[in-house]
């Protein structure tokens, strides 16, 4: 088996606090059973899925999350860069399969939790922790540039 399935599951598994943090409100969305709009600037391919996206919710969370994926994610896209030297198509899928298993985990306990913990407060105590990771992010921003160029 090539490197680059392993590879690619274990970089799903170290970038699910990105998937939760840029995904968590649709995930929240979908265990609370409702389907959000997007920003004014939709993709043109997620504009033409969405009214399926919409009436898949009939079939659970799962199956609309399944439309999610069509959504634009540079991690998504650096994984699919990878996928391309994997030989084959098949090899690409497995590949790409293999990420997608990697932020299974933080993806679907996200939904559990959200499902569980729905309520006010957890609204504002998302929007609390964003606001930190944004204020840490600004405040160490000229730094970080220096440790990841290391």
């Amino acid at each position: 088996m090539s490197a680059l399935v392993p590879s690619l599951f274990l970089l799903g598994l170290a970038s699910g606090v990105h998937c939760v943090g840029m995904c968590g409100g649709f995930v929240a969305a979908f265990a609370g059973r409702r389907v959000i709009p997007i920003r004014p600037a939709e993709p043109p391919l997620w504009r033409r899925l969405q009214p399926y996206a919409s009436r898949a919710m009939a079939g659970g969370p799962y199956v609309a999350g399944l439309f999610w994926g069509w959504l634009p994610c540079g991690l998504v896209y650096g994984a699919l860069a990878a996928a391309a030297f994997a030989g084959s198509a098949a090899g690409g899928a497995l590949a790409m399969a293999a990420y997608g298993l990697g932020t299974l985990p933080w993806l679907m306990g996200a939904g559990f939790a959200f499902g569980a913990l729905q309520g006010r407060w957890l609204r504002s105590a998302s929007g609390a922790l964003v606001l930190a990771f944004g204020v840490y992010g600004r405040a160490n921003g000229t730094t970080l540039g220096r440790v990841l160029c290391l």
